[in-house]
């Protein structure tokens, strides 16, 4: 048996409408299909499913009222689509709410219960307690945002200052991730300290990958170098680590920087310290970097150089 967590549209439609031998191999591959997430599927998905499920043997699990992605293609009315081609379904309702205070799940559902279109006789109910009520404050834009919510966060803890609170009392909670940054750069600047559930974004492999490439671009610190190698020499870490310790321990025992010590390491022919394989990775850093560089110096726009730079990392990071 098959699971299948996610329908997607890259097999082609057509080749299972056209191609009755290879339209009779998913059949016999995919004998049984799970879909998370229903309401995120489009129309052109739900069409893959409908054809991929002729066994019937088909699980979907979703909620119309949570379907926001329209404006991506998502379509809610696959639905009621569902229910009309597989009419001997079993329907399963979970509409006990664990997480949230009654004052949040009776307003949610006054709220949704004016869309006409959702499906009938929903009653999400709760055995929590009532809780605070919902305040409501426009901003508008994500600066304004996050400036209500810190000067909040700063006016509460001042209030409870006499009870020990700490500034981790507190929690925002926020769903892009954009978002996160921007609450972490103003954080930093008004000197509240934080944490991070996850990583934080100028913390992330790839943030700090993409800004110790733009550094060396610039002749900076010998420290970026070094990450620029680490992130792009290859697929073992170990390998990369070992690496820059030598070159490190290179450019330290003749007095010069990581990037004249790498490149006096990896242009030589032969080495008795790395493979040929090695010396060529090596190689091909340093010509990121020349790349790079020459780019600043032609003094090409901003944004030319910044995608360049982005797009450098997935390229060089499979060697």
């Amino acid at each position: 048996m098959h699971l299948i967590t996610m329908i997607s549209s890259t097999i082609q439609y057509p080749l299972l409408s056209d191609d009755n031998e290879v339209y009779k191999d998913c059949l016999s591959k995919w004998t049984c299909l799970l879909v998370d997430e229903f309401q995120d599927t489009s129309k052109m998905q739900y069409e893959l499913l409908r054809l991929l499920g002729a066994h019937k043997r088909i699980t979907v699990v979703g909620d119309d009222d949570q379907s926001i992605f329209s404006f991506n293609g998502a379509d809610s009315n696959n639905f009621e689509m569902f229910r009309k081609d597989f009419p001997d379904l079993k329907e399963v309702r979970l509409q006990h709410n664990y997480r949230s205070t009654r004052c949040i799940v009776e307003a949610a559902a006054a709220l949704i219960g004016n869309n006409l279109k959702r499906c009938e006789d929903k009653q999400t109910v709760t055995d929590n307690g009532y809780g605070e009520l919902i305040s409501v404050k426009e901003c508008r834009n994500d600066e304004a945002q996050c400036c209500f919510v810190i000067d909040t966060i700063i006016m509460n803890a001042q209030k409870i200052s006499l009870k020990k609170a700490a500034y981790g009392d507190f929690a925002i909670l926020y769903r892009r991730q954009v978002t996160g940054k921007i609450f972490q750069k103003a954080l930093r600047l008004r000197k509240i300290p934080f944490n991070v559930h996850g990583v934080a974004f100028y913390r992330k492999k790839i943030v700090k990958t993409i800004i110790s490439m733009l550094w060396a671009a610039l002749d900076g610190d010998d420290i970026y170098y070094s990450r620029v190698f680490k992130a792009l020499f290859g697929t073992d870490k170990t390998e990369a680590k070992k690496v820059v310790e030598y070159v490190d321990k290179v450019a330290k025992a003749s007095k010069i920087g990581f990037l004249e010590a790498s490149r006096s390491v990896f242009t030589a022919k032969i080495s008795g310290m790395f493979s040929r394989r090695q010396l060529a990775c090596g190689r091909k850093v340093l010509s990121v970097i020349d790349t790079l560089q020459n780019l600043v110096r032609k003094e090409c726009s901003l944004s030319t150089f910044i995608s360049t730079v982005v797009n450098l990392v997935p390229q060089v990071s499979s060697w």
